[in-house]
């Protein structure tokens, strides 16, 4: 049973936050509700709550927006292995946010999410590979990637990929 009510307050943290506030309506009191109950079994070591409270930091729902705090509750989520949070630390890590820009932090983020075949991750890292953010610019390397995510469904992806082969198909080489 409290698996299932802390899959619900992470799906409700999680959502977008306007997204979450028409579908479950919840207010900042409310929000600060969830806050407290998930910032205990947080610092008891709970993944699950860690994700759902480095959200709630990164968003400002029922507290301050505080990146740095986020990414410190996305790390320790990170740290057990849990591919969205990941993923979302290589984001932080990638646009600057409660952290300095590390590109090679975000590469190394997001591969670990993209290896245990988390779309998004698989995605992002193709982008950083696409850009030669953190590593040695690759189109073979982010297509490999655009390819994984784009099969599971992530339309970004597969529009990436599309742009790809169609650059690809208009590729003249020098002779």
């Amino acid at each position: 049973m409290k698996r299932i009510l802390s899959a619900v307050l992470l799906s409700a943290v999680c959502a977008m936050p306007a997204m979450a506030n028409d579908v479950f309506n919840l207010s900042y009191e409310e929000y600060q509700r969830v806050f407290s109950l998930t910032h205990a079994k947080a610092k008891s070591g709970n993944a699950i709550d860690q994700l759902a409270l480095a959200y709630m930091y990164a968003q400002g729902n029922g507290v301050r927006q505080d990146y740095a705090k986020a990414v410190e509750w996305f790390t320790k989520a990170a740290n057990q292995g849990y591919a969205d949070a990941q993923n979302n630390l290589g984001l932080m890590y990638d646009k600057g946010n409660g952290v300095r820009q590390d590109y090679a932090k975000a590469v190394e983020w997001f591969t670990k999410a993209a290896n245990q075949g988390y779309a998004v991750a698989q995605y992002n890292l193709g982008v950083m590979y696409a850009q030669g953010n953190g590593v040695r610019q690759d189109y073979a390397k982010a297509v490999e990637w655009y390819t994984k995510a784009a099969n599971q469904g992530l339309v970004n992806a597969q529009y990436n990929l599309g742009g790809c082969t169609r650059l690809a198909l208009n590729f003249t080489p020098f002779s």
